[in-house]
């Protein structure tokens, strides 16, 4: 028999991965049914302006304090803690709602891609999606996957039932993409306000000193990863045409959710339960040498089997896309790299961050770089080397 604790990482183990299997295989639907109604060139352009502002959102702070929320919420289980993260993320995106609003234009000039609208509408995701972010962590925390699991099969089967809607029905293109992914979003953070008034936290003294050390080495690494792949998506929008993208984001998406889904859900486990060992650098070493062991195994085995059906799937489910099948391998290099994230969440747990600081400053400057002469040169196969 499992111990309590053991069967409590084991079921929240589960309840991660059902969640990543329940998006996943929302996710494959999504893409089936938007893809082929929009063409690689309109959904490319769809799929690009989503993770330009998305990965704003992580930019600006949303990461790191969702991060820092992961890692003191069992220990404080603390209310206020979450209440002034929210508090300090609100200006913030008020501002870069107001920023995209009046200056759309000068951002389409900037990145060559889309129009005005578009990014306009997509700024409205400021107002809501880093809320949503906040309080998965603030649920992770908790250990409570099976609210998470709830919330994002809403949001998912939302975001699936309006695009559909106004891609196929309306003829929206690109814009309704955005439109379903806003009211998704929204019905989703309501789903989450709505368990929160119900969960009772038992608030715990906190040590300030601690959480603000953590929260700024965690800040300054969420920055630089996410200004990383900022400046990426900036050279994406210089260097690669609409139709080059969408190959790319339908050769990621089999990819992700064939081998990197199984490896980030033990990934999103483990972080709360290394916090607690966090004094035992034995159980700790332990822990994470059994996780990256497992989970990249278990994502080679998959790797090499989307490779090898991933002709035939792109041939009978995305014909428009059979192009993609020569970027599947590279992908599979990529996500096997997730692995690494278990060596994070430890350096994480024991407050080590300083470590990630370096390891992250380094590769902005790579991308930065080495990164705009290889992807102005090599296209799509410059962002995979």
């Amino acid at each position: 028999m499992l111990g309590g604790e053991s069967w409590l990482f084991f079921k929240s183990s589960v309840f991660s991965y059902t969640t990543k299997l329940t998006l996943l295989i929302f996710s494959f639907l999504y893409t089936y049914i938007i893809a082929n109604a929009l063409g690689p060139e309109k959904y490319g352009l769809a799929m690009f302006v989503l993770a330009f502002v998305g990965n704003l959102v992580y930019l600006f702070g949303a990461e790191a304090l969702g991060n820092t929320l992961v890692v003191f919420t069992p220990k404080y289980r603390s209310k206020k803690l979450f209440l002034f993260f929210a508090k300090l993320l609100f200006p913030v995106f008020l501002l870069l709602f107001l920023i995209f609003s009046f200056f759309s234009k000068e951002i389409v000039l900037l990145l060559n891609k889309g129009d005005a609208f578009i990014f306009e509408l997509a700024a409205f995701l400021f107002l809501l999606f880093p809320f949503f972010l906040l309080f998965e962590s603030l649920f992770k925390g908790l250990k409570s996957f099976g609210k998470v699991l709830k919330v994002s099969l809403i949001e998912s089967f939302t975001n699936l039932s309006f695009a559909s809607f106004f891609v196929i029905v309306l003829k929206l293109g690109p814009i309704g993409i955005i439109l379903a992914k806003i009211i998704s979003v929204g019905v989703a953070l309501v789903a989450y306000l709505y368990f929160f008034q119900k969960f009772k936290l038992k608030e715990k003294e906190i040590k300030k000193s601690e959480v603000k050390t953590y929260g700024r080495n965690i800040f300054i690494v969420s920055i630089l990863k996410k200004l990383n792949l900022q400046i990426m998506l900036f050279y994406m929008g210089l260097f690669v045409s609409n139709t080059l993208l969408g190959l790319y984001y339908i050769a990621e998406k089999l990819v992700s959710c064939a081998v990197e889904k199984p490896m980030v859900a033990l990934s999103d486990v483990m972080l709360p339960f290394a916090s607690e060992r966090a004094n035992d650098k034995k159980a700790l070493s332990n822990m994470v040498s059994l996780n990256i062991k497992f989970s990249i195994t278990l994502g080679l085995i998959l790797g090499i089997v989307v490779v090898l059906i991933g002709r035939i799937l792109l041939s009978l489910l995305f014909p428009k896309y059979a192009e993609a099948y020569w970027l599947l391998p590279f992908f599979v290099a990529v996500f096997l790299g997730t692995g690494t994230q278990f060596l994070s969440n430890a350096y994480r747990s024991i407050n080590r961050t300083d470590m990630l600081v370096k390891a992250s400053a380094l590769m902005l400057f790579i991308t930065a770089v080495i990164g705009y002469f290889i992807i102005s040169r090599f296209s799509v196969l410059g962002l995979l080397t």
